[in-house]
């Protein structure tokens, strides 16, 4: 009863267009004082939640990346992109997606990926004779792979809230992020073919060689976050902290594109994000506050014990209801609304954290580009000045590419469980 309060009163309004934030705020005090509970021990427990340190990774992760793109990242990693696959048929939607997977290795963000990407990647594009809407649908796809990356804030955030290792979460994705994108380059060549659009210029070592001096020294961030964090040489946090310095650094004093006035407006930037991030998980730990009082994991639990037994089955339930409601809410409230419900249960039935964590990020990247909601889509839309209209028929195909990776990651948790078992389980 109590939750079903809780629920009717966040989907009212939502309806009437009150932000998720506070919709997930409101929601939650009218099941509160319908139980009869004082607000002040949810209150305690949702300042103890965002009073970590642990939680300073995602401003720290959201600053590198921003002061990756300010200081003349993208445009080195596209070269180093076109350099590997220029020559490749579909050359320019072949750049576009290894340059989405690289940025996104510094970003971690899938709308700042598809935005530093799609600006740089889209209107070349167009000139070359892609179609606008399939390139919006293209760029804002690869954009998604960032949430699998070794800097992903949506990893990240999982992990805080499920209680799982960071470092391994983060090496989990590295194999489905990869083969996204192999994936994706697979379709951009076959999608060339049909439409008879030629490979760009020959393939050159020297030139790729030369690419390779200039996008080196961003290229090794995560190579320097994920050693540290697994190596034991610091949090985290503090990975976050080295590469917010590392960024800085580089922009500055290495390719000097990176001003006072760049870092004063990355920090205003930053603090926006960070600001809206936070209050998101101030909220939402208030909605999981009164679901787990109403004991809602321990019911759900039960009726899919009583209804299968099969893991497989249960999986499969919980993927087609976080397709569903990825559609209409960003990946943070998802993680925070639904990991505590059915993160649990997932365990219960003998599905690794870390496994059910990594298809949880590819739910996300699905909804990500699923309309009408999707942000990085609206991105790529705005960049491409295409409507979302436009923008679905060819964005149906991609996303049957991001669900084909989704349904390899849940059939077989040793790709997705290799690396972190490889060098973590020494």
């Amino acid at each position: 009863m109590i939750s079903a309060i809780l629920l009717g009163a966040f989907l009212l309004l939502i309806i009437i267009d009150v932000p998720i934030s506070l919709a997930l705020l409101g929601g939650s005090m009218v099941a509160m004082l319908a139980m009869g509970s004082s607000l002040s021990p949810a209150a305690q427990s949702m300042i103890a939640t965002v009073d970590s340190f642990a939680l300073l990774a995602i401003p720290l992760f959201i600053a590198a990346g921003d002061l990756m793109n300010r200081g003349g990242i993208t445009s080195r990693l596209v070269d180093l992109s076109h350099a590997l696959v220029g020559h490749i048929r579909g050359s320019l939607a072949q750049t576009g997606v290894v340059a989405a997977t690289l940025f996104g290795s510094v970003s971690g963000s899938a709308v700042a990926d598809t935005a530093a990407v799609g600006s740089a990647i889209i209107p070349p594009m167009i000139k070359q004779g892609y179609d606008r809407a399939f390139s919006a649908a293209l760029i804002a796809t690869a954009g998604t792979i960032g949430m699998l990356m070794p800097t992903s804030i949506t990893l990240v955030i999982f992990a805080l809230t499920a209680n799982v290792s960071i470092a391994k979460l983060l090496l989990s994705g590295l194999i489905p992020g990869i083969l996204i994108a192999m994936m994706l380059c697979v379709y951009c060549y076959i999608y060339a073919l049909r439409r008879g659009l030629a490979a760009g210029s020959a393939f050159s070592l020297r030139r790729l060689l030369r690419a390779i001096g200039n996008a080196i020294i961003p290229a090794i961030t995560p190579a320097i976050i994920v050693t540290g964090i697994v190596g034991g040489v610091f949090t985290p946090t503090e990975a976050g902290a080295v590469a917010v310095v590392y960024a800085a650094f580089i922009g500055v004093f290495v390719y000097r594109e990176l001003d006072l006035k760049g870092i004063l407006e990355s920090a205003i930037h930053t603090s926006l994000i960070t600001g809206l991030v936070m209050f998101l998980i101030f909220t939402s730990f208030a909605f999981s506050w009164v679901i787990t009082l109403d004991r809602v994991p321990e019911a759900f639990s039960a009726y899919l014990l009583n209804g299968t037994n099969s893991p497989l089955v249960v999986f499969l339930l919980m993927n087609l209801f976080l397709l569903a409601i990825g559609t209409f809410l960003d990946p943070t409230p998802t993680i925070l609304i639904t990991v505590p419900i059915f993160l649990p249960i997932a365990v219960q039935f003998g599905i690794d954290p870390i496994h059910f964590g990594i298809v949880f990020a590819i739910n996300m990247a699905i909804a990500q580009v699923s309309p009408p909601a999707g942000a990085p889509l609206f991105t790529a839309c705005g960049i491409a000045k295409v409507s979302m209209a436009q923008v679905t028929p060819p964005v149906i195909p991609l996303m049957g590419v991001l669900l084909l990776s989704l349904i390899i990651a849940i059939l077989t948790p040793s790709l997705v469980l290799f690396l972190p078992n490889l060098i973590l389980a020494r």
